[in-house]
This record gives structure tokens, sequence and C-alpha cells, in this order.
């Protein structure tokens, strides 16, 4: 018996059956085919990248719903309009992937005598299959001077995957007017560099337990720090990144091996790395 976890929450808390395993679809590419005059046949424009797919699941649900049908029917209709966007979603087919994807409806559930229902419900997911492989940490090490503490990744897959970084300060060497700089390379060739200043106008900028995140995926580079009453305060950082060198953000990690290395001056901090390997 099939299951289907969208959003957080699994089929099994509404009694649903997948009646029939759901077809294999890839993502089509985005071509745009061109006819040239005076040429024979057309040209083909490829934009790199590609199209959402649909992801269908043939459902009941019956005796083992919690409540009768209407109570189950609308719990279920609930279920799949709970999520705003693009939300996770997993299934026990393919359980080593995941898709982002979006419900839009409608919830058609027939009524068979009041006792059971069948529906064929619809996602519109991202081309991405993003394997689970990809969120495991892999944690990076600073180097400071001489010591090299350089890693390497290996994609193996097809695709460029743009991957989470979080980076975690420990201690802070900076006097109070000098920067922190905080360095992302690959293979030797600066990636990123942040020159962040430690205090700006007697208020501190960084602290120790702060966790600054660059998500390369939508290219957002920020820094999450704890409130001592409780909760985080968020400061974006984009306007630290030295734009006096010639970067390649937003980082990727390309097919085959990747060697990465993070150094740091003034600043004592580790990375962790979500690579998001993904596949079509």
């Amino acid at each position: 018996m099939g299951k289907i976890i969208f959003d957080g929450k699994s089929s099994d808390n509404y009694g649903i059956v997948v009646e029939v395993l759901p077809d294999y679809s890839s993502a089509e590419k985005n071509v745009e085919f061109v006819d040239v005059p005076g040429r024979n046949g057309q040209i083909a424009i490829d934009n790199g990248t590609y199209k959402t797919v649909e992801r269908k699941y043939n459902i009941a649900c019956g005796k083992d719903a919690p409540n009768e049908f209407k109570s189950s029917a609308k719990a279920i209709s609930q279920w799949l309009n709970r999520g705003v966007g693009f939300c996770r979603l997993e299934d026990s087919y393919e359980p080593e992937i995941y898709r982002m994807a979006a419900y839009t409806g409608p919830t058609d559930i027939s009524n068979i005598y009041g006792m059971a229902g069948r529906a064929e419900i619809t996602f519109t997911c991202q081309p991405e299959r993003y394997l689970k492989s990809g969120e495991i940490p892999i944690n990076l090490a600073a180097s400071i001077g001489e010591t090299d503490k350089s890693i390497v990744i290996k994609n193996g897959t097809e695709y460029t995957s743009k991957p989470l970084i979080k980076i975690f300060v420990e201690s802070i060497n900076a006097t109070d007017e000098e920067n922190c700089t905080i360095t992302i390379m690959f293979a030797g060739t600066e990636m990123l560099q942040l020159k962040i200043p430690k205090k700006i106008k007697d208020k501190d900028v960084l602290s120790v337990g702060d966790v600054i995140t660059i998500d390369n995926e939508s290219c957002a580079i920020y820094l999450t720090h704890k409130l001592s009453g409780g909760g985080h305060s968020i400061v974006n950082l984009e306007q630290y990144v030295d734009d006096t060198k010639n970067e390649s953000f937003p980082i990727e990690f390309n097919p085959g091996e990747t060697k990465i290395k993070l150094s740091t001056e003034k600043i004592s901090c580790y990375a962790e790395v979500l690579p998001r390997w993904w596949t079509i």
C-alpha cells in the first residue's frame, strides 16, 4: 500500500489508499524551434531550463477513513489545499527523492454510497527530482593560516546543483574597527568573499552563535541571530559581499568532483554544506 506525504502530512492520516502506481514522468526541456529563411529544417534554441511536470495519484478512502464520507472528503480537501505555493511532496514509490509541488485542485471525490470515495489528484511539480542524499550535511572546517582543510565533494548526477551553505560563528577575533572575512574557494579560485564589520555605530553586527546562510538557489545571503528574549532576528548580508573580487556567485557544484575550501580572517567558524543533488 503506497502513501503520499505532502506539506509534512501523510495520506495515512486520512485513510487514503493509492490504488494505482503513479506513472514516471520526466520534465520537458524548454526548447524553441525557429525557422530560418533559406535554411532547411529549423534551429533549436535551448535555454537550459525545464518545464513543470504533473504527478498524478488515483486514491480511494473507505472503511479505514477516520470519519464518515463527507467529513473524510472535507479533511482530504483541506490537507491538499493547505499548502501555499510549492511544498514538499514525497511518496513511497520513490522513497529516495522528493519534489517541490503545488496543488490547485479541484478536489472531486466520488461518493460511493456514503461509505467510500475515489479521486484522481494532480500535483504540479517543479522539474527537479531532489535526492534525499543531497540533504545530508557535509561538514567543512575553516582553513586558517597554513592549515588547509579543503575537502572534495562529488556530484554524481548529470546536473549542476546550487547548495545551501550554513556558516556557524564560534568566536570573533576582530577589534571594533576591523572586518571579519569569510572566503569560499573552489580549487584555489575565490567564489565568494564576505567582509563583515564587527560593529557599526557601537552595535554588534556579528556575535558568537550567529549563523550565516548562503542560499545559492535563491541567491540570498543572510545572518540569523538568536535573541536573548527568544526568537530570532534576520540581517541581510548581501551588502558585505566583496564586489572587487571576480567571484562566481551563486556557487554551484558541477557534475564530478569539486575541491572546496573555507578560509577566514579575524573570525573562527565552520560550515555545513547541503549539496541539493537533483535529477530529472
